[in-house]
């Protein structure tokens, strides 16, 4: 191995191939074209990600039926942290590190075998659910222990994020012990002490590195800075997909309750109802003009570190468990546990997304400050709900009132303090040809923006070349994919039972 100090972003070639950073402080200065200008992906998350994604929330989807037979919402957080643990330890690496060759591919087809098997065993065995979790464990530890030998620019992080990979391997290492060897008294307690301790993993990671980098200097010199485009691109795939695997795919199967009842109906278009107002409310409320400058990732370390490690899994946790309580509201299952569920999903979800508009710096403190209020007024509501007691239908059609009232207020807020101008998603726009908008975006750049002229350079963006930009599959489309899956998955049911 060849070891010695580089410059910029080429470390040394070694048997280990040719690692790189996706960019470095002196590349997210500036506008928000020029952040990921050399980022070798472009800020594009590849195939192999996307794949174990849908996998993943999947198998999130799955732990459903567990949870409707043991009631037991300790259970489902716990192994819901096993999936989302080494999902963020791949995000980690990936918006930093990730780069299109052949260590990554095969990095990732590992990563898919792991994440495969902890579907496989999920609700079966826990010898091999808690195997195939540390193994993803151990190969993100040991990509990072390649960066520490090749890349020394980067080597306080990486052997930070290594320890933290290599500790969850030894945690569900202790968990295969356990459940392989009964003699030592295996007990639900143990393993659920080891799960709780795995939760907590991440969040002490991170309290160790910004310990060890506590002044910009040193931030500076031994932190990495991550893809904005990558992580927007990533966390909206992902939320996505939970919305699709959560609501869609269990509502659609069971469709077959809709004729069963009128609560079940009504249960069944609520679920329906909320998970499009939930879609509008993550992905088509934001209409921010400062880009990447108002980011929580560029605005503050503190706002990064809770947007990244603490946001993500805490909306996600509130939307599966939410549509959980829908699917038990229409099996008419016992309705204090279902209002636990119909109600606490909703409220998590809502005070999340508080907390995003929290983080989120602004151009308009009051839009800002309306939009806070609004969905610290939607929590209190969903709250005040479950505390009401009422019941199951009248919970449903009210945890998606709220939902819609939180859109309103939202959209409503930005048009009154922009002079009735509706927020750039929900405007009327004259029909275009889709590269047209590039060629305008193009000009726009090499006009208004002198600081980003050097990428309307020739060569200087694969993507802006030529007037033609990104095919980018939008919120819309990609809701609708997975609609036209939740169809398929239930005319496939419907085939078997006609069978």
């Amino acid at each position: 191995f060849v070891i010695r100090g580089m410059e910029g972003l080429k470390p040394p070639t070694s048997c280990l191939g040719y690692p790189r950073l996706r960019q470095e402080w002196d590349q997210t200065e500036g506008s928000c074209l020029e952040v990921g200008a050399d980022d070798p992906l472009v800020g594009r998350v590849t195939l192999q990600e996307g794949l174990w994604m849908v996998i993943v929330t999947m198998g999130v989807a799955g732990m459903r039926d567990t949870i409707m037979n043991n009631q037991d919402l300790e259970w489902y957080s716990l192994h819901f942290f096993c999936f989302w643990g080494v999902v963020s330890a791949s995000i980690t690496y990936s918006c930093r590190f990730n780069d299109d060759d052949l260590f990554h591919k095969g990095l990732w087809g590992l990563f898919l075998i792991g994440m495969v098997g902890q579907v496989t065993y999920l609700d079966k065995d826990l010898t091999g659910f808690a195997a195939s979790t540390g193994f993803l464990y151990l190969i993100i530890g040991l990509a990072y222990l390649r960066l520490v030998i090749c890349l020394p620019r980067t080597r306080l992080f990486c052997t930070v994020m290594m320890a933290q990979c290599f500790v969850g391997a030894a945690l569900f290492a202790v968990l295969v012990w356990l459940s392989v060897d009964v003699s030592h008294g295996r007990s639900p307690a143990q393993e659920r002490t080891l799960l709780w301790i795995h939760i907590f993993l991440e969040p002490a990671t991170v309290a160790v590195f910004c310990g060890c980098t506590p002044t910009r200097p040193s931030r500076q010199k031994h932190d990495v800075p991550v893809s904005i485009h990558y992580i927007v691109a990533r966390f909206e795939g992902v939320f996505m997909m939970m919305i699709v695997c959560s609501f869609l795919f269990p509502i659609g199967l069971a469709g077959s309750l809709f004729t069963t009842s009128a609560s079940a109906a009504w249960a069944i278009l609520s679920a329906n109802l909320y998970s499009l107002l939930l879609k509008f409310v993550i992905f088509d409320t934001n209409d921010e003009d400062g880009g990447v400058d108002v980011h929580p990732v560029r605005v503050s370390r503190i706002r990064a570190v809770i947007f990244v490690h603490i946001v993500p899994p805490l909306l996600l946790l509130g939307i599966a468990v939410t549509g959980v309580g829908f699917v038990a509201a229409a099996n008419d299952l016992d309705p204090a546990w279902t209002r636990q569920l119909l109600c606490g999903g909703p409220a998590l979800t809502c005070g999340v997304l508080t907390m995003v508009k929290v983080l989120h710096g602004t151009t308009d403190d009051r839009v800002q400050r309306s939009q806070v209020a609004a969905s610290l007024l939607s929590t209190l509501a969903q709250v005040l709900i479950w505390l009401a007691a009422l019941p199951t239908a009248a919970s449903c059609g009210a945890v998606a009132g709220v939902m819609a009232g939180l859109l309103l207020l939202l959209v409503g807020s930005q048009a009154w303090f922009n002079n009735g101008m509706l927020p750039r998603p929900w405007r009327w726009r004259r029909p275009r040809l889709h590269d047209e908008g590039a060629v305008l975006a193009l000009m726009s750049v090499r006009h208004s923006d002198p600081s980003a002229r050097r990428l309307s350079a020739p060569g200087a963006h694969p993507y802006l070349e030529s007037g033609r930009e990104p095919v980018v599959v939008n919120t819309q489309e990609h809701f609708f994919h997975g609609s036209v899956g939740g169809v398929c998955v239930q005319v496939e049911f419907g085939c078997e039972e006609y069978a």
